[in-house]
């Protein structure tokens, strides 16, 4: 048997548990393994460097699932991104939405104002 997966230790009428057991409920578990082997071997450093659009690189203060030398890969290859930190881990985005957001509208607030 396999670790059990960080949401199945979620309240059964926790939203993040109830969207994700919709998402498995409808898209194959074939269908998520093969987007997820697409990504993994995804070389984005060219495209990192080369970007002259600004950047927003979100990161979680307890996320286990994207370790933080992947946030600091990033900001070496594109050293004008902007990282914004939201507490909690990897799902805050849809747990702690409000604070998520903000740092998006920060971001796009300080990007307009730099045009």
């Amino acid at each position: 048997m396999g670790p059990i997966p960080i949401w199945a230790s979620r309240r059964r009428d926790d939203p993040m548990r109830m969207v994700k057991a919709e998402t498995l409920r409808r898209v194959p578990a074939r269908c998520l393994a093969g987007r997820a082997r697409a990504v993994i071997d995804v070389d984005v450093r060219g495209a990192l460097r080369g970007c002259v659009q600004p950047i927003l690189c979100v990161s979680f203060t307890r996320d286990r699932v994207v370790p933080r030398r992947n946030v600091d890969a990033i900001l070496q290859e594109a050293p004008r991104a902007t990282h914004a930190v939201v507490a909690g881990g990897q799902f805050s985005g849809t747990r702690n939405a409000s604070a998520f957001a903000a740092e998006v509208e920060r971001f796009i607030a300080n990007a307009e104002s730099a045009t």
